[in-house]
């Protein structure tokens, strides 16, 4: 398995180097399960990471890895201004796993659903104020999630970054029990994000 950050710009080649320089790579976020984006992200993508719907007190052994095992990353820290999404990336091999994601303030108080997510929809972006908040599922048993939102920093730039995690290698068999493809490997996705403006930024390979 590999674990990847990708992102696209409309700047210029230039200022995107720049920018990405300071972006953690992905063995970094994989050990500390931590990640504090630059300014110059706009909007961020966080991953339900596929078999998120198993449940981290009893079914740790059926998750992808046990760091970042439902939300890529667990702890994520933005500048005031960057917009967050969710995509929904648990596969129904089996049965569907729809999310409903809330993100919790200090005071217990709900500032954002992203309502239900099924299989690849994303939410609507949510752009928090200043503070630290726990990250909700309301569907299954998951580990502690937070997202801090950074006072001292202010969003600056139009950079969309986010994270995925892939087989390194094409499985043998590409389809699910209801005969959908599958066709994901590291190399397809290099290939496909490169089509659609994406650059995978770095990768950690074998974190299992």
């Amino acid at each position: 398995m590999s674990l990847a950050y990708a992102s696209s710009s409309l700047t210029a080649p230039t200022t995107m180097i720049n920018t990405t320089n300071s972006i953690p790579n992905a063995e970094s976020v994989h050990i500390s399960e931590s990640m504090k984006i630059p300014s110059s992200v706009g909007t961020f993508v966080i991953l339900i990471a596929n078999e998120a719907h198993e449940n981290w007190s009893d079914e740790k052994h059926k998750l992808i890895t046990d760091k970042n095992s439902y939300y890529v990353p667990t702890n994520l820290a933005i500048a005031n201004g960057t917009a967050i999404v969710f995509l929904n990336a648990d596969a129904p091999w089996d049965t569907p796993h729809p999310h409903t994601i809330e993100i919790e303030d200090t005071t217990g108080d709900i500032v954002y659903s992203t309502r239900q997510l099924d299989y690849t929809n994303s939410s609507t972006t949510a752009t928090l104020s200043p503070r630290v908040y726990s990250v909700m599922n309301n569907d299954y048993e998951t580990k502690d999630a937070t997202i801090t939102v950074l006072a001292n920093e202010t969003s600056s730039g139009n950079l969309i970054l986010g994270a995925f995690y892939t087989s390194t290698n094409q499985v043998e068999n590409i389809e699910d029990n209801d005969g959908v493809s599958h066709p994901g490997s590291l190399q397809y996705f290099r290939e496909e994000f490169n089509s659609n403006r994406f650059d995978i930024l770095s990768c950690c390979t074998n974190y299992m």
